[in-house]
């Protein structure tokens, strides 16, 4: 096929739905999270993922004594399962694993944040792109993502200027890209107001439905 024949469509997330909320809402409190710098992973974390980066994460933050910064986990499965294990078996206390939220309540979770994150193994970014990425530029918070650099995603929040990413088993680097935006909150707002302003000029669905329009009539 040549390249005249192939037209791209990049997915989207939902700038209606997910808007940017106060970081002190009623889902945080509900969570017992107020008050909590808050390092968020929110969706699936199974096989393709490394759950052990997260729970190193919290570990390094309770041994440093930092019982502010709390590392927030909201999945279901294998990787919440690894997790449960290494906060028992490790007693970190900074690590909170939640099971999936409700979807109309997501802006709310994403939204408790002052980190979001993302996580991918090389070998699977070859054929996957973390589709969480797009909630998180909706959301308006700042990315810290451990992903390859040649995956879609790591394109995306570099365009976006809306995060930080390290290459996939880099736990210093990922530790350190979190400190970095912890301690220049006005770069880590900024980086945010970049991701949602991105979202909304990127996903607006209206130009998205009359692209896929002018493909099927061939216009």
């Amino acid at each position: 096929m040549t390249d005249d024949k192939l037209s791209v469509i990049e997915n989207w997330g939902s700038v209606k739905e997910i808007v940017p909320l106060p970081r002190e809402n009623a889902w945080k409190k509900e969570q017992g999270l107020g008050g909590k710098r808050v390092i968020l992973y929110s969706g699936t974390l199974g096989l393709k993922h490394n759950p052990a980066l997260l729970s190193r994460t919290a570990a390094h933050y309770q041994a440093l004594k930092r019982d502010d910064i709390m590392v927030v986990v909201a999945t279901q499965g294998l990787g919440a399962e690894f997790l449960q294990r290494e906060a028992m078996h490790r007693s970190i206390r900074n690590l909170k694993i939640l099971p999936w939220q409700p979807y109309d309540r997501l802006a709310e979770v994403l939204s408790s944040a002052d980190i979001l994150t993302a996580i991918i193994e090389p070998d699977a970014g070859l054929f996957s792109v973390p589709s969480k990425i797009l909630s998180c530029l909706c959301a308006g918070r700042p990315i810290v993502a451990s992903i390859p650099s040649n995956n879609l995603a790591a394109h995306t929040i570099h365009r976006a200027k809306a995060g930080l990413v390290v290459e996939p088993n880099d736990e210093s680097g990922f530790i350190a890209q979190i400190d970095h935006l912890f301690a220049d909150p006005a770069k880590a707002e900024e980086m945010g107001r970049n991701g949602r302003t991105y979202a909304e000029g990127a996903f607006d669905i209206a130009k998205i439905g009359r692209r896929f329009l002018a493909l099927a009539q061939g216009t």
